[in-house]
């Protein structure tokens, strides 16, 4: 029988963060030692950058028969997500940015469901209040006083 080493090389750079461990891609140097406003926006604009983040499209089938676990038979580990797929629906993009956000340090976080148009997005708390960022639909909606708006505040304030 032959052996053979197997060596996983982990290439990485300034320009972007380490995906190979969530903890590593918190930490990187452009935003983990932002303020949380900062921190949690500059992960929404690299997670919906035309180059470097996530693109909305269907969802990720890792098995070809999910027998009676169809509700998860979606791809739903964050890593993967980042690392291996690059891609997901609002049902698999909103769990992804709030494991993230999670994992950044945020008190809070939470997916709010609009039953009404069959969409998803995530909201971070911070600074007092939630805070609305969509991936699938690259949203997010700022109040007159520039701050990031609530889901609530989008449905509330007409302007």
């Amino acid at each position: 029988m032959n052996y053979a080493q197997v060596h996983t090389p982990r290439v990485t750079t300034e320009a972007l963060p380490d995906y190979t461990e969530l903890s590593r891609f918190v930490n990187w140097q452009k935003w983990r030692d932002l303020p949380e406003a900062g921190k949690a926006t500059a992960i929404w604009e690299f997670i919906t950058d035309k180059e470097t983040g996530l693109y909305p499209i269907q969802g990720i089938y890792e098995d070809p028969d999910p027998g009676p676990a169809f509700p998860f038979y979606d791809e739903r580990d964050v890593i993967k997500v980042l690392n291996v797929h690059g891609h997901g629906y609002c049902g698999l993009l909103s769990p992804t940015l709030d494991g993230i956000y999670a994992a950044a340090g945020f008190k809070d976080s939470r997916i709010h469901n609009m039953d009404a148009n069959h969409h998803c997005i995530t909201e971070v708390f911070y600074e007092g209040g939630w805070h609305y960022y969509d991936v699938d639909l690259r949203g997010m909606l700022y109040k007159p006083d520039g701050t990031v708006a609530s889901i609530q505040d989008a449905m509330t304030i007409p302007s």
